[in-house]
């Protein structure tokens, strides 16, 4: 009885798929998110989109396949299946012919709230949340990235006072958005076979009159906006999940009954 593997693709333009593959579960990507502005708005975040272990998205995946991909940058532009952006998120299995692609986030250049893409590729998409906007006070948050649970949550807008708070990620499923000047938290949705999780992050919160944005949460999710004498917070790029049946027996200990414990 084998278990199942799931890695987290930070990096990189081609994948090796892993030696103990047996067969695709699912492949999932997440659009890097747009930057936020100094003039208060706040960058969107990324997309989501996924292909299935069905015939017409990858289930025809095998050991050997050309696999090439993208990892969104964040602020980076926005493109479309075949014309990718280098903010959107993107997996190609080029012997099986298919390809998914998680747009990303546009950037804020003022003090309105940048959109979403528009363009994810995948047999589920879902959008990133829009940035807040800035009318009056510090900076407005950073929208959440989508996830496998919907979409990401949009920025706080800001009116008077302190900044707007973040969007939270996967509707409410991912990370949590951050209250002014705080960062998003990171996502957890997937727990890897190396280590830790991965997820869809929390929109930054944004700054006050004089401080910074928070940062985006991990991945895809877009800073808090600033304003006058603060900084925009960092926006974070996208991410792939790869999850398959893999080959290796779960290693279990079992538990002796009580009469075979030795009593000293």
């Amino acid at each position: 009885m084998g278990s199942v593997g799931v890695v987290a693709i930070t990096s990189g333009t081609s994948f090796t798929i892993p030696s103990d593959f047996v067969s695709i579960i699912s492949v999932e990507a997440i659009g890097a998110a747009g930057n936020s502005s100094g003039s208060g708005g706040g960058g969107a975040g990324g997309s989501y989109a996924l292909g299935d272990n069905s015939v017409s998205w990858f289930g025809g995946m095998a050991k050997g396949d050309s696999i090439t991909l993208q990892i969104g940058v964040a602020g980076g532009t926005l493109g479309s299946i075949g014309s990718a952006g280098t903010a959107d998120t993107v997996f190609t299995d080029n012997t099986v012919g298919t390809t998914i692609l998680a747009s990303g986030g546009n950037t804020a250049t003022t003090a309105t709230g940048a959109t979403h893409g528009t363009n994810s590729f995948g047999k589920t998409t879902f959008t990133g949340g829009n940035g807040g906007t800035r009318t009056g006070g510090g900076g407005a948050g950073g929208g959440g990235a989508a996830g496998p649970n919907g979409n990401g949550g949009v920025g706080g807008d800001i009116s008077g006072g302190v900044g707007g708070t973040g969007g939270n990620g996967d509707n409410g499923s991912g990370g949590a958005g951050g209250a002014a000047q705080t960062n998003g938290s990171p996502g957890a949705e997937w727990t890897l076979t190396a280590g830790g999780s991965a997820g869809s992050g929390g929109g930054g919160g944004g700054g006050s009159s004089a401080g910074n944005g928070g940062n985006g949460g991990l991945y895809g999710a877009a800073a808090g906006g600033a304003f006058s004498g603060g900084s925009p917070g960092t926006s974070q790029p996208g991410v792939i999940i790869f999850t398959y049946n893999s080959s290796i027996t779960p290693v279990t200990t079992p538990s002796l009954p009580p009469q075979a414990l030795l009593v000293m």
